[in-house]
């Protein structure tokens, strides 16, 4: 009799030993975070330091470790101190790497490129309505991100695109015109596409690789940086800026989601409640951001050649007639016309 009970007590012990290891018992609780014992989250950023998106992560930095009496602590590593941009995402869906504020480009995704759709908006109330939370781009977005493992905490908007070359593009504000310029694109079939719809060669090469590509001629310059990315990482090898204000700059602040789901709830909150208030800030700094780096432009002797609002209207009218179409088939119409329903 003896014997039969302890065999069942063992018996139990087993059982329960299992259901637990199943995920029988409670959920695991969040790792406890004190002044003493921090949690230490790694940000990578793209820009050098003195870029507003660097900025930003370090303002949200101060911000987060303050609200959290430091119980949570963000390693900045800005311009591309981690890798370049590609290398640095499959470090957050991997989770090598925690977080980063980063363009993101379509290795991993295809419906990734709607960051990156040339003249969907035309001004900052614009920007606001389309890169906010809870609009059909940010919903969509996210969703194509949470597929990877990856949570979109807010949306970076760094201003409007131009072109910035080492060399004077023939007929700059003439669409219909080649313009005799081998520019660089990102990996993102939607710049290439554009690009050469502009009336410009492309050839891709990574950002990590720009600076170095333009002093070698590998290329002559580039699309996809806006005044504030082409001062402060350019303004040594160009020599000409056009205002085209064709894309959007987009860095999007993300966070591996098992990394986010590890925190307790409070530091979520404080995380989420810092970047909300940087990304607002940015909303608001868009307009007078972009006037203050152009005229750092041209005091870098860099010219800016003019491109008029009307020039600038018939050349958005024109791509999204002759490329908006070449990406249906890519990211879906019904996603397209969903977006475009955030500007009514």
């Amino acid at each position: 009799m003896k014997k039969k009970i302890i065999y069942l007590l063992c018996l139990l012990m087993i059982v329960s030993t299992a259901l637990v290891g199943c995920g029988g018992g409670e959920e695991a609780a969040a790792p406890e975070a004190t002044a003493e014992k921090p949690i230490t989250l790694k940000i990578a950023g793209q820009f050098p330091t003195d870029n507003p998106a660097s900025i930003a992560v370090e303002s949200l930095k101060a911000y987060v470790e303050e609200k959290s009496e430091g119980r949570l602590i963000l390693e900045h590593y800005p311009a591309n101190q981690l890798g370049d941009a590609n290398l640095v995402f499959e470090g957050i869906m991997d989770g090598s790497v925690d977080m980063g504020l980063l363009y993101n480009s379509s290795q991993y995704d295809p419906m990734i490129e709607i960051n990156s759709l040339p003249y969907l908006v035309t001004n900052t109330e614009e920007i606001k309505k389309v890169y906010s939370e809870g609009s059909n781009y940010y919903n969509i977005y996210s969703d194509i991100f949470s597929n990877l493992g990856v949570k979109i905490l807010g949306i970076h908007t760094d201003g409007l695109i131009g072109v910035h070359t080492m060399e004077e593009p023939k007929d700059h504000a003439d669409f219909t015109k080649d313009k005799q310029v081998l520019i660089r694109t990102p990996a993102v079939d939607v710049y290439s596409m554009t690009a050469k719809d502009m009336g410009f060669q492309t050839v891709t090469i990574s950002f990590a690789d720009l600076y170095t590509s333009m002093q070698t001629g590998v290329c002559k310059g580039s699309i996809g940086q806006t005044a504030i990315g082409t001062y402060t990482a350019f303004r040594d090898v160009a020599k000409y800026y056009i205002p085209y204000r064709a894309f959007v700059e987009c860095l999007d602040y993300m966070i591996n989601e098992d990394t986010w789901n590890s925190l307790p709830a409070d530091l979520q909150e404080i995380l989420q409640d810092g970047i909300n208030i940087e990304v607002q800030k940015q909303f608001a700094n868009v307009d007078k951001l972009e006037a203050e780096y152009s005229a750092k432009l041209e005091e870098a002797g860099i010219k800016i050649l003019p491109v008029t609002d009307e020039e600038r209207q018939e050349m958005a009218e024109y791509i999204r007639t002759n490329t908006w179409p070449k990406l249906y088939d890519k990211l879906g119409k019904d996603v397209m016309d969903q977006i475009m329903e955030d500007l009514k």
